[in-house]
């Protein structure tokens, strides 16, 4: 398996497909006339799009109609729109990213890949017509880095969930922890899909990211259910339940 660069991480991907929206012959584009709010009465391209975001001489009511059309249109099911979203919040997602490096230790790919899942979790619920909302990239971003946040804290906790499991794995008979896993769902101690994700994570060390893509969760989702797991059969164990397979 080929080993992942910088030019892998989510952030840099966001970054080049955004450039790429950006430089397209037929650029994606609103029309500032229908969306009022006192800007130009015209078609705005994203490029124009994203400097009026990023100036601080766009009233605040302006930039809220802009991101309200491009969150609509992500929300619509147009996942060209989404691209830009990310590329318009491009900016706070870095600086969080760089924040949630600065809260703890953590793989850089897992980061940024919860930091995008959050923001694209958040893009799906916020309410631009929130009047406590007043910076909508903001609000999303923050969002975004308070899940990271959470999974990282998260993610603590298990290292003493993972000690214990691994003291734990040395109940099971030596070269046949599936079976104590098939064992442990028969039983109801865990469910098939708790088993699988043992399974994928300790036995078969699945990478975090690729096994939430799989299950078409976030990170931060995996790393509770994982919790989860590793606590029922911790206590299958101490139960008696599965010391003999």
């Amino acid at each position: 398996m080929t080993a992942l660069t910088t030019f892998d991480l989510p952030l840099n991907v966001i970054r080049r497909a955004f450039a790429t929206q950006l430089a397209a012959p037929r650029p994606l584009a609103l029309d500032g006339a229908l969306l009022g709010a006192g800007l130009p009465a015209r078609v705005l391209p994203l490029h124009e799009i994203k400097s009026l975001l990023m100036s601080p001489q766009t009233p605040a009511a302006a930039k809220r109609a802009l991101w309200g059309a491009v969150i609509a249109r992500s929300k619509a099911g147009m996942s060209e729109w989404t691209t830009a979203a990310l590329g318009l919040a491009y900016p706070g997602l870095a600086t969080v990213f760089r924040r949630a490096c600065k809260n703890g230790p953590g793989n850089w790919q897992d980061i940024q890949a919860e930091l995008v899942t959050e923001f694209l979790v958040a893009l799906g619920e916020i309410d631009v017509s929130d009047p406590q909302i007043h910076d909508v990239a903001g609000w999303l971003c923050a969002r975004a880095l308070s899940a990271s946040w959470k999974a990282r804290k998260a993610e603590e906790t298990k290292a003493e969930s993972l000690s214990s499991h691994s003291a734990a794995i040395g109940l099971f008979p030596a070269g046949h922890p599936d079976h104590v896993l098939e064992h442990a769902v028969a039983l109801g101690v865990l469910t098939a899909q708790q088993a699988d994700l043992i399974g994928r994570i300790y036995l078969e060390d699945e990478h975090h990211t690729a096994l939430a893509s799989r299950y078409g969760i976030s990170v931060a989702t995996l790393y509770r259910r994982r919790q989860e797991a590793v606590t029922a059969l911790a206590a299958g164990i101490e139960d008696g339940l599965l010391r003999a397979v």
